[in-house]
């Protein structure tokens, strides 16, 4: 399967989310280790200088995970009919 560009989900990624269950789930080690690989795998705090203007990109240094939303998206609608009751 191809994905769009406006989705950036790849091994680091995937190795990130696996941290966080790992955390949920008290594995403290495993996910410890998870996290350590992902912080020097080369993201990134942005800077304070650059911290406002980032809100603006698509993704910045620190983005493990993204998904862009555009002015068309309509996301919402289908979260709001997920929710509704019938």
């Amino acid at each position: 399967m191809i994905l769009s560009s406006i989705y950036n989900f790849n091994k680091t990624s995937a190795k990130a989310l696996l941290a966080r269950v790992h955390l949920y789930m008290e594995n403290w080690a495993e996910a410890n280790a998870l996290a350590t690989e992902v912080i020097g795998s080369g993201y990134s705090l942005v800077s304070n200088a650059n911290y406002v203007a980032s809100w603006t990109q698509a993704t910045t240094t620190e983005s493990i995970f993204s998904i862009v939303n555009t002015a068309t998206d309509t996301g919402w609608l289908l979260c709001e009919n997920l929710f509704t009751l019938s």
